[in-house]
C-alpha cells in the first residue's frame, strides 16, 4: 500500500515533530485555549505516537489561561473584547485541564492568564466562584508560585482574602493586574518579593496606597497604567520608576471633576526611551485643559519616541518638546489632533524625524514602534479569540 501524507507525517523523528507542534500553539507567553479544537490537547487526538510526544513536550502546556473566555473583535481598528460566560462545568473542566496542564509543564516557567469570566453570571455565581478561588488558594499560589513568569489577572469575586498573594514570586517578570473594586480586591495582594519583574502594568488601580506599598517599583523598566485621574498622581507613579525604559500613562479625567493645579518638581527618567501619554474623557474648556499638561514636569534625555494626546499639549509645542532634554526625537504622534500645530514654520528637522498628527486614541497601535502592552503581551495575536470556553451543541 503507498504512503500517504498522514501516514509519512505520523512516522515523523520526535525531534522535527516536537517542533511542529511548538508552531501549532501560540507563542509562549501567550497562552492557547484550554478546551476546544485550538487546544494543544487536540494533538493527542491523532494517533498514540502523537499522543506520546506530545504529553512528553512541557513546552506545550507551560502558557494557562483560566476563565477567560472573551471574543475580541477589531471595528476599523478598534479592539473590543466582550466577556464571555462559562457555564458551571466548563469552568470544572477547564480547572481540571489546567491542573493537567501545571503537571505536564514539568519545571518550566509558566504564563498564567486569570480572566473575568463569570464574574457576572446570574447563574452558579456561587460554586463558579467557589471553584476558582480554590484553584488558585490550593493549587496554583501554593505548588506553582516560583515558576510564574508572566502572571495577568483581573481581580474579582474570587479574590476576597487578605493577602491571597504575597511573598516571593523568583520567576515573575511580567504583572497585569485589573480591578474595579480598589478596597476589596487590592487587599488580596500583600507584598511580593520578585527579584526579575521587570514589567508592570495597572488598570483602574494605579493610584491605589496599598498597591504602591507592594510591588517593587525601582527595578521596574516597563510600566503601564490606565486610568489615572489627575496628571499629580500619575508624576508620583513615575516618581517610584526611575529605571524605566518603556511607560505609558492612560489619563481618564471626568468632565465634571475639577482639575487641580499640578505642584510638583521636574522629574528626571535617564532611560526613558519610549513614552505613551494619552488623555480620555479630558474636560474641553480651556480652563481645564491647562492642567492636562504633563511634559514640562518631564525631563526624559534617553527618549526616542512620543505618543501623546493633543490635549497634553497645551503650551508652546517647540519649547515643551525641547525641554524634554532629547537631542532629536525619533517618532512624535500627536493622537487625536484637532488643530494643526500653531507654529507653521516650526523647525521639524531639529525636533523629530517623522511626526504621526492624528492617529486615534484607543485604536490598536503599531507594534514596531510603540511595543505591546498589557494583556496583548500574554494573549494571541488574533482579531478574534475565545479563551476556554467550549461551545455545546444542541
Amino acid at each position: 500500500m503507498p504512503d500517504t501524507g498522514l501516514s509519512s507525517a505520523l512516522r515523523l523523528p520526535t525531534e522535527l515533530l516536537v517542533l511542529i507542534f511548538k508552531y501549532c500553539i501560540a507563542p509562549y507567553p501567550a497562552c492557547s485555549p484550554l478546551l476546544g479544537k485550538h487546544s494543544p490537547t487536540t494533538l493527542t487526538h491523532v494517533c498514540r505516537y502523537w499522543r506520546c510526544v506530545a504529553l512528553s513536550t512541557p513546552q506545550l502546556w507551560r502558557a494557562i489561561a483560566i476563565f477567560d473566555s472573551v471574543e475580541v473583535k477589531d471595528r476599523g481598528g478598534y479592539r473590543q473584547v466582550q466577556v464571555v460566560d462559562e457555564p458551571l462545568h466548563i469552568v470544572a473542566a477547564s480547572i481540571h485541564v489546567a491542573e493537567r496542564w501545571l503537571q505536564l509543564s514539568g519545571n518550566l516557567a509558566l504564563s498564567i492568564v486569570v480572566g473575568a469570566s463569570n464574574e457576572l453570571a446570574t447563574t452558579d455565581r456561587a460554586q463558579s466562584r467557589q471553584l476558582r478561588f480554590d484553584f488558585l488558594r490550593k493549587t496554583l499560589l501554593p505548588g506553582h508560585r516560583h515558576r510564574i513568569e508572566y502572571f495577568a489577572i483581573r481581580c474579582g469575586l474570587l479574590l476576597h482574602e487578605p493577602r491571597l498573594m504575597h511573598g516571593g514570586f523568583n520567576s515573575l517578570r511580567f504583572f497585569s493586574v485589573e480591578t474595579e473594586n480598589e478596597q476589596i480586591d487590592l487587599l488580596t495582594f500583600g507584598p511580593i518579593s520578585s527579584p526579575c519583574l521587570q514589567t508592570v502594568s495597572l488598570r483602574f488601580c494605579a493610584r491605589n496606597q496599598h498597591l504602591s506599598c507592594t510591588l517593587p517599583w525601582l527595578q521596574l523598566t516597563k510600566l503601564d497604567v490606565i486610568e489615572v485621574t489627575t496628571v499629580a498622581a500619575a508624576l508620583d507613579i513615575l516618581r517610584q520608576t526611575p529605571n524605566l525604559v518603556w511607560c505609558r500613562v492612560v489619563l481618564h479625567v471626568s468632565s465634571d471633576q475639577r482639575s487641580l493645579v499640578v505642584n510638583r518638581p521636574v522629574l528626571v527618567l535617564p532611560r526613558l526611551m519610549v513614552a505613551i501619554f494619552e488623555a480620555y474623557a479630558f474636560p474641553a474648556t480651556s480652563d481645564h485643559r491647562v492642567y492636562l499638561e504633563i511634559l514640562p514636569f518631564l525631563r526624559l534625555p534617553a527618549l526616542s519616541r512620543l505618543r501623546i494626546s493633543q490635549a497634553l499639549l497645551v503650551s508652546d509645542f517647540e519649547q515643551v518638546i525641547s525641554s524634554l532634554g532629547c537631542e532629536r526625537l525619533e517618532l512624535l504622534s500627536v493622537v487625536d489632533a484637532w488643530e494643526v500645530m500653531a507654529e507653521r514654520r516650526l523647525p521639524i528637522n531639529t525636533l523629530f524625524e517623522t511626526l504621526l498628527l492624528n492617529e486615534r486614541r484607543g485604536y490598536t497601535m503599531d507594534e514596531d514602534p510603540w511595543g505591546r502592552w498589557g494583556w496583548d503581551e500574554v494573549t494571541p495575536p488574533k482579531s478574534t479569540r475565545l479563551g476556554s470556553y467550549l461551545r455545546v451543541e444542541h
